[in-house]
């Protein structure tokens, strides 16, 4: 059983937070509800705190996600392309180790010379800032700053258990992946006993698509194939689709999930074609395979059961490519299991 942290582990962010300074809060491109929702929890505490701070997203929060943040809170870089920073203002990372995720952010942010913190639940190193708590021990990157509240001895608004339960429900595929832990778990409870709706979470969270969502989801469906013996269910979004019936991509959330029903599945992936040059990958394993070792491979990155990345190639290329980069994860996967001597499996 994991009970977070220990004292020690926060120090050095709380002696930052004793700093009477701006803070700039970021996350990672193409954000998720954990995401956002952490960067929101943490603009609640620097507020709380008596600090000052700002959210700058990549791009406009996308309209599935917009429920977090009624007051919009959260800015954006793009489509302007403008970044002032203040003077001695810290920047924050969240739910990223690498300051490449931040996608078009990168950028004008490492053009400056600041102070950078990273906090995140993701495999990395913290290398390029000054201060980096990573626990990749932690469901997500929502739990994370709610332990923060709990270091920092401050007692959550309901504005803040609102977005930080979202942020934690949504990265435990609510409460159902293999994340879910007692430590996670207990801190949910406590935003629920504190008011939190989970019926409302979920419904904001699931329940937004349309009907032309729909159409492109069905047209995906038809796409989907069974590779690899059954073991890896691929599929993918074309652009035309898309543009055919005008939605947004944030409406494409967790479709990725649906073929996880098939019993004979370990690995699914999804691809969204972007352009007919380039394409947005998504991984999903089961278990026995680290999707996250998949996705470096194409230049992204995640967890062992979930991952992404973004890559400059045609759609027919790609699901090639994956195709062949599963079947060497699997092989990788089964041949260490079968390695394993009776003794070790029960270690």
């Amino acid at each position: 059983m994991s009970n977070g942290l220990p004292p020690s582990a926060w120090r050095p962010l709380l002696d930052e937070l004793q700093r009477d300074v701006p803070f700039l809060i970021t996350t990672h491109a193409n954000p998720e509800a954990d995401a956002v929702g952490a960067s929101l929890g943490l603009y609640y505490l620097l507020q709380k705190l008596g600090r000052r701070a700002r959210i700058v997203l990549e791009e406009p929060l996308y309209d599935s996600l917009k429920y977090l943040d009624p007051d919009r809170v959260c800015r954006s870089y793009l489509p302007e392309r403008r970044l002032e920073l203040l003077p001695g203002e810290v920047h924050w990372l969240l739910d990223a180790g690498y300051m490449h995720r931040l996608g078009k952010l990168e950028e004008p942010l490492r053009a400056h010379s600041m102070r950078r913190l990273c906090l995140d639940h993701h495999v990395g190193n913290g290398d390029g800032f000054d201060v980096a708590l990573i626990d990749t021990g932690a469901s997500s990157t929502g739990l994370l700053v709610a332990e923060l509240w709990d270091a920092c001895g401050v007692t959550f608004t309901l504005e803040a258990a609102r977005v930080l339960y979202s942020a934690i429900a949504t990265d435990t595929g609510w409460y159902r992946f293999s994340n879910t832990d007692g430590r996670t778990l207990r801190m949910a409870a406590r935003f629920l006993d504190m008011g939190v709706s989970s019926e409302a979470a979920y419904g904001e969270y699931r329940e937004f698509r349309s009907w032309p969502a729909m159409r492109v989801i069905v047209a995906a469906m038809q796409t989907l194939a069974a590779k690899l013996d059954g073991r890896l269910a691929l599929f993918y979004i074309t652009e035309e689709s898309i543009r055919r019936e005008g939605i947004s991509y944030s409406e494409l959330e967790g479709v990725v999930e649906v073929p996880r029903i098939v019993r004979d599945v370990e690995v699914i992936a999804l691809v969204v074609e972007l352009s007919p040059t380039r394409c947005k990958l998504n991984f999903r394993s089961k278990g026995g395979v680290d999707v996250n070792k998949i996705a470096g491979r194409f230049g992204g990155g995640g967890h062992v059961r979930a991952a992404g990345a973004k890559v400059e190639m045609p759609l027919p290329q790609v699901l090639e490519r994956i195709e062949w980069e599963v079947a060497q994860e699997l092989a990788a996967s089964h041949r260490s299991q079968g390695n394993r001597s009776p003794d070790s499996a029960g270690a």
